[in-house]
């Protein structure tokens, strides 16, 4: 049990953070997507009409976020403080699947160091005072990649198969790694030496995906008679994306609010707007179109941490930019150590960053999507702290 003494230290001591912080302070005023999910849970607990921030059934957000939200709210009461208290154990666990993951790569001293850093970086311990889908994902995210990569590194059929489960889910709850698995799929094709039982995994992935994805594709055709693989809100972000700095954004939005068009209209509309306004910035403002994409976007995304919850989030807001910008580099150096050292593949790590923030070059970035690949980052972070540390060891021993 002694070796196991400092993860649970350190577990205690987040769960401790996160409970003190959801205590402290009043999250009692719901706004924007918070106060949209916790009355669509209600209507739909009550009515059984699935629709968000509408009456009638939609499908402008996919259904896992609001799924657990309504079971916490059926068996705990209609309170969110009680969904806070439950997130904030998810919370706990996304700290120990870091952990996890880590391991795979990494010596038990720097797999706590990312644990403990995971345990108080302050945006971490902010998200559990919110009613959105960032926890739930980040937890449900982490459990994929730790699931999946005991599947293909080991070659087992059982976490294959229950990875590409939990993958389901997790883009019911956020669509963002929906092609994600592609470049997995690609890597181990890549570095396997038997094509044919990567291939042959990907089959076992693929068959329990389609069997969790199946329901909510087939509700949507049944309501659409068309199909909606994901939500009817995915070009919303695409037309936000495409406005330099976010300059007139809401006068473009307002322009098809206006023509009060049904919801798969509103969601083309979205995206021939968007695909209109780029072409045209990018010849007329053509400079300022490059600087956003490339530059603009970049810094939105990755300089600050995410802070959402404004003047109440307070708890270690004096260390909450440096320890950020420390992650962000060390995070960066460990990646580039990663591609150079290959004693262990580490390097399947930084496809996740990097396929997030070219995703997000596309749609809107902000330091909200940042926040659920930042354990990925922690954990090159660790790696390049050991590397460092490794060879100075050997340096200063040889030195004796």
């Amino acid at each position: 049990m002694k070796k196991y003494i400092a993860i649970v230290a350190i577990l205690v001591f987040a769960l401790a953070l996160r409970i003190y912080y959801i205590n402290a302070y009043d999250f009692s005023h719901l706004e924007g997507d918070a106060m949209f999910y916790d009355s669509m849970v209600k209507q739909w607990l009550e009515t059984g009409v699935y629709g968000y921030n509408s009456t009638t059934s939609n499908a402008f957000v996919p259904p896992g976020f609001p799924i657990i939200l309504s079971l916490v709210y059926y068996i705990f009461g209609e309170n969110y403080f009680n969904y806070l208290v439950f997130q904030s154990i998810l919370s706990v666990g996304a700290v120990f699947l870091s952990y996890l993951i880590s391991r795979m790569y990494l010596e038990k001293l720097f797999s706590l160091f990312v644990a403990l850093l995971c345990s108080i970086y302050p945006s971490f311990i902010y998200a559990n005072g919110l009613l959105l889908t960032e926890v739930l994902f980040m937890f449900t995210f982490l459990l994929f990649i730790y699931v999946f990569l005991l599947g293909f590194n080991n070659n087992n059929r059982f976490h294959i198969i229950a990875s590409g489960a939990i993958l389901g889910f997790c883009v019911l709850i956020r669509a963002t790694p929906a092609y994600l698995i592609v470049l997995l799929f690609a890597y181990y094709l890549i570095i396997s030496t038997n094509k044919k039982i990567v291939v042959k995994s990907i089959v076992y992935f693929m068959l329990p995906f389609i069997v969790v994805m199946s329901p909510w594709w087939i509700r949507n055709y049944i309501l659409f008679d068309a199909p909606v693989l994901f939500a009817t809100s995915g070009n919303n972000p695409l037309l936000y994306g495409v406005h330099p700095y976010l300059i007139g954004v809401l006068e473009t939005f307002d322009k098809v609010y206006a023509l009060n068009p049904d919801e798969l209209t509103r969601s083309e509309m979205w995206k021939e707007m968007a695909v209109e306004k780029f072409e045209e910035g990018l010849v007329l403002n053509t400079e300022v179109y490059v600087n956003w994409f490339i530059f603009g976007k970049i810094n939105l995304m990755w300089l600050k941490p995410w802070v959402e919850n404004g003047t109440i989030a307070l708890f270690m807001q004096n260390i909450r930019i440096p320890m950020h910008i420390l992650i962000v580099i060390g995070g960066l150096i460990g990646a580039v150590f990663s591609v150079i050292k290959t004693i262990k593949p580490i390097h399947v790590l930084v496809i996740i960053p990097i396929y997030y923030t070219f995703v997000h070059l596309v749609y809107l970035p902000l330091p909200r999507y940042l926040f659920p690949i930042l354990p990925f980052l922690i954990i090159l972070f660790a790696f390049a702290l050991q590397i460092l540390y490794k060879k100075y060891e050997r340096k200063f021993g040889n030195g004796q």
